[in-house]
């Protein structure tokens, strides 16, 4: 299982995205997001990390990067490899730069880093169902989601690293967490 370095969700909208992951856990019986039970969205996937690059890295932007406001807007699914269907974050212009300036620095103590994560392929997302999802349920879990309240504005207020808990083992949890400061 890889690790990614990611975007942690307020607690309020940690709330409500695990809301969602209930519903369709009681609807579908997807219950393949709770391998990755942190809502977040990710910077960046990679096989591991140098830790203490990774540190290093995570601490200069936890001086640099202040609180912050993204906004999600409607659903969204991958197919391919195996499907998933998320909230799309919108890459605004702000976003957009801070992943651009981020991503070399994160490449530096990355170890074989996905390429879905570069600046042209990036598609920020919060996950909502994958693992055991099929294309039968996506269709019905949107049916499900679309009459219900999504999020739109998320605040952004620490960023850390998400990976396996034990090596071999699926279930995923937080392995750094930095929280960012409000802008001054």
């Amino acid at each position: 299982m890889p690790f990614a370095v990611a975007a942690l969700l307020d607690e309020p909208s940690a709330t409500h995205v695990q809301g969602l992951w209930a519903l369709l856990e009681e609807h579908l019986d997807l219950r393949g997001i709770a391998r990755t039970p942190i809502p977040h969205f990710s910077w960046q996937v990679a096989e591991d990390y140098d830790r203490d690059r990774l540190k290093a890295v995570l601490e200069r932007w936890q001086r640099k990067l202040p609180i912050f406001t993204a906004r999600s807007s409607g659903l969204g699914f991958f197919a391919e490899p195996s499907p998933i269907l998320f909230l799309p974050i919108v890459r605004d212009p702000r976003l957009t730069m801070i992943h651009r300036k981020l991503l070399p620095e994160l490449d530096e103590a990355a170890i074989s880093p996905s390429t879905h994560y570069e600046p042209e392929n990036w598609v920020p997302h919060i996950t909502l169902a994958a693992h055991d999802l099929t294309a039968e349920k996506a269709g019905q879990a949107m049916q499900i989601l679309s009459e219900r309240p999504l999020l739109a504005d998320i605040r952004i207020e620490a960023i850390g690293l998400i990976g396996p808990l034990e090596r071999g083992v699926n279930d995923l949890g937080l392995h750094m967490r930095y929280g960012l400061e409000v802008a001054g």
